[in-house]
């Protein structure tokens, strides 16, 4: 059931007007809240979705200032149903509707993203009306801190980047030089050679710093694992030290929901965390294979009907720290001081939930770490 519900009734106050999708199957509460709203305020336009697909179309295809959602529904239960939304819409402002007796879920959705919770036993629209504002301004002021956050961290990035790409400029330019003066065939060879792997680490910075600004989708959102493990591996062959070995097993032919350029930078980011870990001689290994669908992550149910491929990175390095491990993907997070932005873990979390996949992390100290990616795969015919 959708429609759009807008009271134009002159001499109320000038607000502006809000965008409210209401995401609700209980007709009798619709019927109840839209009657309600529309003889306390003209500043409301209200468009209801009663399962969660047409929410989610509805997201995709209109523009909304806030979305007030009930977690239950025909076709998405409990906090589920708040992960899918905040993932097809990042930045949107949510307000989560709930019984009296569920003060724990409220709880646990306020810590998944949602700016507020509310009981469905009579709201007054007043309040509620009040609510979507407050939850409106906290998230733009929230997402412009982190904008500004990010921005300094690119800021970081960039001038550490900038010295490394004069490097890159220096080697090309110096071996292109040798090259063309030089007469010996094996000498032009390795200058070649060399050529070639500045070039490669100039492919890896720009694509380290596309990670940090947020890379756009510019393909399709299905991602062939061999391809771009393989492009990966061709990346950071020629980048890593020669103490580390990057190894890509033996995977399956597996094609997953996501769009094939983020799938690489969740890769790269992963590896380059991985290096780092590694102090001495270590190794880097990638795989991939299908798998069942994951258990609850986080407490957060996920799609048991779908079908599930896993990806992993393993390193041989000093492993995480207990008490780092549940922070590993908070915005900021490093152990790197300043050489780090402590946005890579971070963005490939958030690229994943944003394909409905999920990203959990093993370790123990002393034994290497594990980050496992389960998305929902993606069979041939495209379904």
């Amino acid at each position: 059931m959708t429609g759009v519900l807008t009271d134009t009734k002159p001499g109320s106050e000038q607000l502006a007007t809000l965008r409210v999708l209401l995401v609700e199957d209980d007709p009798a509460f619709v019927d109840f809240f839209s009657t309600s709203l529309k003889a306390t305020t003209n500043s409301v336009d209200l468009t209801v979705a009663s399962r969660l697909s047409s929410a989610l179309s509805a997201l995709t295809d209109g523009q909304y200032d806030a979305v007030l959602l009930d977690l239950n529904l025909p076709d998405s239960e409990g906090l589920l149903t708040l992960r899918r939304v905040a993932a097809s819409a990042p930045e949107m402002p949510i307000v989560v509707l709930t019984g009296l007796d569920d003060e724990g879920q409220s709880q646990e959705a306020l810590r998944l993203g949602a700016e507020d919770w509310l009981t469905k036993e009579s709201p007054e629209p007043a309040l509620v009306v009040r609510a979507i504002r407050y939850a409106v301004e906290r998230k733009r002021l929230t997402t412009s801190l982190v904008r500004l956050q990010k921005l300094e961290a690119v800021g970081r990035r960039a001038g550490s980047v900038a010295h490394e790409f004069n490097n890159v400029l220096t080697a090309i330019v110096g071996n292109a030089a040798f090259a063309e003066s030089t007469t010996d065939a094996g000498a032009r060879a390795n200058a070649l050679r060399e050529i070639q792997h500045a070039a490669m680490r100039g492919a890896l910075l720009t694509r380290q710093l596309l990670g940090v600004s947020r890379p756009r989708v510019t393909s399709p959102a299905v991602a062939d694992v061999r391809t771009v493990a393989a492009t990966v591996e061709r990346l950071f062959q020629v980048v890593l030290p020669r103490r580390i070995a990057l190894r890509v097993e033996p995977m399956a032919a597996l094609r997953v929901a996501i769009a094939p350029e983020h799938l690489e930078q969740i890769l790269l980011n992963l590896i380059l965390n991985a290096r780092d870990a590694i102090s001495g001689q270590g190794t880097i290994s990638i795989t991939a294979l299908r798998d069942r669908a994951p258990a609850a992550i986080d407490d957060v149910p996920v799609d048991r009907n779908a079908s599930w491929g896993r990806v992993e990175v393993h390193d041989t390095g000093h492993g995480i720290p207990v008490a780092e491990l549940p922070h590993i993907f908070e915005s900021f997070f490093t152990t790197k001081g300043m050489s780090g932005s402590g946005l890579g873990l971070t963005i490939s979390k958030d690229l994943i939930e944003h394909a409905g996949g999920r990203i959990r992390a093993e370790s123990l100290p002393g034994e290497g770490a594990t980050l496992i990616v389960h998305l929902r795969e993606v069979a041939q015919d495209g379904s």
